[in-house]
């Protein structure tokens, strides 16, 4: 979507690509959602991301120019396997409503939780303490 908006002069901005981006995986039969979109923002920007249903609202950080502590993320491919169809239908069981008590913690997790969760990593990351992160 980058490359089409430069070759075309579209001048679409980061969150036209990450529509167009969406769009063209979900007509090619893709899986993937909308967090993946967030490659279309310029190297070295991190983003929150929200999300409401099919739409999303992208936020680049303001991280601290002060960092304490280096701020180390490591990735590491611990060699296993994932089925995102199986994946989606499981979470679209439990959801809009939670049917068993697995479903109530999924709620609490991917809700709440997860929320107050996140609060604290990005409040963690814009500070640059690496010690609260």
């Amino acid at each position: 979507a980058r490359a089409l908006s430069a070759t075309h002069r579209l001048a679409l901005s980061v969150e036209g690509i990450m529509d167009l981006a969406y769009m063209g995986e979900r007509y090619t039969g893709s899986l993937c959602g909308r967090m993946d979109q967030a490659v279309a923002f310029p190297p070295g920007t991190a983003v929150r991301m929200d999300f409401d249903g099919d739409r999303v609202s992208c936020t680049p950080l303001k991280i601290s120019a002060r960092v304490e502590t280096p701020l180390c993320i490591v990735f590491a491919d611990l060699a296993g396997e994932k089925h995102t169809p199986t994946i989606l239908r499981e979470l679209q069981a439990a959801y809009p409503v939670a049917l068993s008590e697995q479903h109530a913690k999924l709620h609490l997790a991917l809700g709440a939780l997860n929320a107050q969760l996140c609060e604290r990593v990005l409040g963690a990351i814009e500070t640059g303490d690496a010690r609260a992160f």
